[in-house]
């Protein structure tokens, strides 16, 4: 959340001539609606549920950029077909008030409902970090991004995604 994921997914799948899905918002148009009005009507283990459904397809896509939130890689099955069939990156921003400045005011954002200050956003941070923590950590690429550029963070996916692309194949 707030690390990137789409702007970068979207470059990154454009200089790969791939195709480019950002699972949170194909969940909104196969639903009709959005995240906060799915979070706030049928709950988040609804929205937890639609990540393995939805997603799972995309998982098994290819040639396919897939954004998702590091909620999903929570679930085992999605984290098994992430680490099978992808090339895990992980977005990781150090700082969290680099995230906070980044989310002020993001009403599309359900998990910050009712989130004002910084300390409040510190504390679900934390939080929402030890349940993450583990996914993230199984990721063949972490790319800490608090002081690059989207294009600077596509170049060094391509980078080592195109190395191991050439090591796969020989």
């Amino acid at each position: 959340m707030g690390a990137g994921k789409t702007e970068v997914g979207t470059r990154l799948a454009k200089r790969l001539g791939y195709k480019f899905v950002d699972l949170d918002s194909e969940i909104e148009r196969q639903e009709g609606r959005s995240l906060a009005t799915i979070f706030q009507t049928d709950g988040e283990s609804y929205f937890r549920a639609m990540e393995v459904v939805i997603g799972t397809p995309l998982f098994e896509a290819k040639e396919t950029v897939l954004a998702v939130g590091g909620g999903a890689l929570t679930n085992p099955e999605l984290l098994h077909l992430a680490l099978k069939n992808s090339y895990l990156v992980y977005l990781e921003v150090l700082d969290a008030w680099t995230l906070y400045d980044r989310m002020r005011g993001g009403a599309d954002r359900p998990l910050l409902a009712g989130v004002e200050t910084y300390e409040a956003f510190e504390g679900l941070y934390r939080r929402l970090m030890v349940r993450r923590r583990p996914g993230f950590e199984r990721a063949r690429l972490t790319i800490q991004t608090d002081r690059l550029t989207p294009d600077e963070i596509v170049e060094r996916i391509a980078t080592r995604f195109a190395a191991r692309s050439r090591h796969a194949h020989r």
